[in-house]
C-alpha cells in the first residue's frame, strides 16, 4: 500500500491541489462574500473555474508523459537485461558442450565483458530508473555467481596456460572439474531461481501508463 502511495505521489498532490484550491475559491467567493450579487459571483467564478481546470490539465498530461517516458525507458532496459543474461547463459552452455581449448581466451574476454556490462547496469540504474535495485538481494546473489562463473573460468584459464601440452591429463583433469563447477553455479542459478527473482524485481518498476 505504501509503495502503490509513494509511486503515485504526483498525482495525489495534484488532486489535492485541485481541491484545496477549489474549495478555498467557493469559501471565498460564498462565505466570505467577496463579491456581491449571484451574477458578478458566477460572471467571476466560472472563468477562474475554467482557468484552473485547465492549469490542472496541462499539469496532470505533463505527469502522464513523464510516467509514459519512464515506462517506456525502464521496458527497454528490463528487455537489454534480459537479452545480457541469456547471452551470458548461451555463451556458457555453448562453452560447455562444445568446448575447445583454443577458445578457452575468447571465453574469459566475453565474460568479463558480460559481467561489466551487468555491474555497470546495476551501478548507473540504482539512483534513476531501478532505484535501490543493487540492495535487492536477488540482484547480489545473481552478481555473485556470475563473478564466481567468471573467476573460475579464468582460473580454468591459467591452469590451460600452465600446461604445455593441450591434450595432457592433466588438462583433461581440470576440464572436468571446471565443467562441474560451472554446472553447479548454473544449477544454484536456476533452483534458487535468482534470474527470475531479480527480472521480477526489474518488473516491480514498470508502471502501466
Amino acid at each position: 500500500m505504501i509503495k502503490k502511495v509513494r509511486k503515485n505521489l504526483d498525482y495525489i498532490f495534484l488532486y489535492l491541489s485541485l481541491i484545496i484550491i477549489t474549495s478555498v475559491i467557493f469559501y471565498l467567493f460564498f462565505n466570505c462574500k467577496i463579491i456581491d450579487g449571484t451574477d458578478k459571483i458566477l460572471a467571476a467564478l466560472i472563468p477562474l473555474l475554467a482557468l484552473i481546470v485547465g492549469v490542472f490539465q496541462i499539469l496532470l498530461n505533463q505527469i502522464n508523459q513523464k510516467k509514459n517516458k519512464l515506462f517506456e525507458l525502464r521496458y527497454q532496459e528490463l528487455q537489454n537485461q534480459i537479452t545480457l543474461l541469456q547471452k551470458i547463459t548461451n555463451l556458457i552452455s555453448e562453452n560447455m558442450t562444445n568446448y575447445s581449448i583454443t577458445n578457452i581466451h575468447g571465453l574469459v574476454s566475453q565474460l568479463i565483458n558480460l559481467l561489466n556490462e551487468f555491474i555497470n547496469f546495476n551501478r548507473f540504474q540504482k539512483e534513476f530508473l531501478f532505484k535501490g535495485i543493487t540492495h535487492k538481494e536477488s540482484a547480489k546473489k545473481l552478481k555473485d555467481i556470475l563473478r564466481k562463473i567468471l573467476e573460475r573460468t579464468d582460473e580454468f584459464r591459467k591452469q590451460i596456460d600452465d600446461n604445455n601440452k593441450n591434450e595432457s591429463p592433466n588438462i583433461k583433469l581440470h576440464k572436468i572439474k571446471w565443467h562441474n563447477d560451472i554446472k553447479s553455479y548454473l544449477k544454484e542459478l536456476d533452483e534458487k531461481n535468482i534470474t527470475y527473482d531479480y527480472l521480477n524485481e526489474l518488473k516491480s518498476f514498470l508502471e502501466v501508463p
